[in-house]
């Protein structure tokens, strides 16, 4: 296989990428050959550009703790479910 120089990746390829990774939590060496792209490129776009502006734009509209008995009671039931009784992830 041969590493492609100086080839500008569409940057929907690379969130396709970074959206299937944290969808599936496959290895960047595993999707290679499906996006047609490295995984180094694919890991240097998910952790320099990807997540911190996820982090910078998204993280406080859409990440908090349960704000309810119910809601923590719905959260637990959630990892109970997998196995993991009395957790509460925060």
């Amino acid at each position: 296989m041969q590493e492609r120089k100086h080839v500008s990746i569409p940057l929907s390829l690379k969130l396709c990428a970074a959206l299937r990774y944290l969808a599936t939590g496959h290895s960047f060496d595993g999707m290679e050959d499906g996006f047609r792209m490295s995984a180094q490129v694919q890991c240097d776009f998910f952790w320099e550009k990807f997540l911190p502006w996820m982090m910078k734009n998204k993280y406080d509209e859409t990440v908090r703790a349960p704000r309810s008995h119910d809601e923590l009671a719905a959260t637990v039931h959630e990892y109970e479910e997998v196995g993991f009784p009395g957790y509460c992830a925060v």
